[in-house]
């Protein structure tokens, strides 16, 4: 499921987006960070973040932070790695 399809069922998804902090201003800043989410199925989602082959830190929140942070997300330069090329295929 991507991240359209997760903003129109909340019941049911698990996201994952992916950043590699590449940027023409310097190319030598590598983050290689994620952020995902899955819903819990109770108006709650689970939040993991943290570096790329890692366990990651996990706090759960309403629904509502994670139609607010997944934008920001996207925004940052984060990609959604069901759909890697963005909402429209």
């Amino acid at each position: 499921m991507n991240v359209r399809q997760a903003l129109r069922s909340p019941s049911n998804f698990n996201i994952r987006l992916e950043y590699s902090g590449k940027n023409y201003e310097n190319v030598s800043n590598r983050s290689n960070k994620f952020w995902a989410c899955r819903s819990n199925g109770d108006g709650t989602v689970t939040v993991t973040w943290g570096r790329m082959r890692s366990e990651g830190t996990s706090i759960v929140k309403p629904f509502s932070y994670f139609v607010k942070k997944v934008s920001e997300k996207l925004n940052k330069g984060y990609v959604d790695t069901a759909n890697p090329y963005g909402f429209a295929r």
